[in-house]
């Protein structure tokens, strides 16, 4: 995540052309939500396979600070919320 985030934080900083602060901001922070999400909605889906392996078992949902559910609609949220893209149509 934290790769992806920075790869287009230096894209934005390299473009040929001078691009608005605020678009710059809310972009990054538009790909982290995006990679944020990808990470929670993958730990829900592998939870039971994650309480298997020592390496993993000590994860939020498998180790029992958050739930299946919670954990499901927060990745929904995160990622339904960046599908509103009204915010840059002028």
């Amino acid at each position: 995540m934290v790769l992806a985030v920075f790869t287009a934080l230096v894209g934005l900083m390299i473009a040929p052309v001078q691009l608005d602060p605020l678009l710059k901001s809310v972009a990054v922070l538009a790909i982290a939500a995006g990679a944020g999400a990808a990470g929670v909605l993958n730990m829900w889906y592998d939870a039971d396979v994650d309480a298997l392996m020592t390496r993993t078992a000590m994860r939020p949902i498998p180790g029992g600070r958050v739930s299946r559910t919670e954990a499901l609609v927060f990745g929904l949220a995160l990622a339904g919320g960046r599908r509103n893209r009204s915010w840059y149509r002028r």
